[in-house]
């Protein structure tokens, strides 16, 4: 039984990869949202002192970063497992993002037009400068492109002093497009298996 009641079936293996996936996107949504209200209550602890206080907003743009980039790492995970239950024997590409996951994904059926994988290719521009350059975007050889995805996101993503900012809302976006991604991954699944067993 999970947290809040609900009753999973761990009888095969996909139901147990299904029951720790959502536990564990969980879990890093449960560790943002603790560490964001400690930091609130800091903030109001000392209102009074401006080095205090912006300090402690650096300190919610790190949580937002550290927080983008688990999430981004937990969807890289679950791109690995999905290949190797799914689509073990599909050659994966040569790229070295997740375009990798392409052929992977087309094989079973996927429509790479979707719009969650859009905007995880999208992360991938995000968390490459965040990895690579520290979120610089003056030291990125793809800044038009991040230029663009920083636009398309007003308020989610900005740039102060040249470097990339996320935030908690822009959180909010890929956690529902890495659940978006989850759910289509398994319809697509489950439309493959009905379509195998009616042959």
């Amino acid at each position: 039984m999970s947290s809040d009641g609900e009753k999973y079936s761990l009888d095969s293996a996909e139901a147990l990869h299904d029951f720790a996936a959502a536990h564990n996107l969980s879990e890093i949504v449960n560790f943002h949202n603790v560490v964001r209200a400690c930091l609130s209550e800091k903030a109001s602890e000392f209102a009074d002192d401006v080095v205090v206080k912006s300090a402690l907003e650096n300190y919610t743009h790190y949580l937002a970063t550290a927080t983008f980039l688990m999430v981004y790492s937990y969807f890289e995970e679950d791109l690995y497992l999905l290949w190797k239950w799914k689509a073990k024997n599909v050659q994966r590409g040569k790229e070295k993002s997740i375009k990798r996951y392409q052929p992977v994904l087309a094989w079973l059926g996927f429509d790479l037009g979707h719009s969650s994988w859009q905007f995880m290719l999208e992360a991938t521009d995000i968390r490459h400068s965040l990895l690579h350059a520290n979120g610089r975007l003056d030291h990125n050889p793809n800044r038009q492109r991040l230029d663009s995805i920083v636009a398309k996101y007003p308020g989610e993503l900005s740039v102060m002093h040249s470097r990339l900012r996320v935030t908690a809302e822009f959180l909010s976006r890929i956690l529902e497009q890495v659940r978006s991604f989850q759910d289509e991954t398994k319809r697509v699944g489950l439309a493959q298996e009905s379509q195998n067993s009616s042959e």
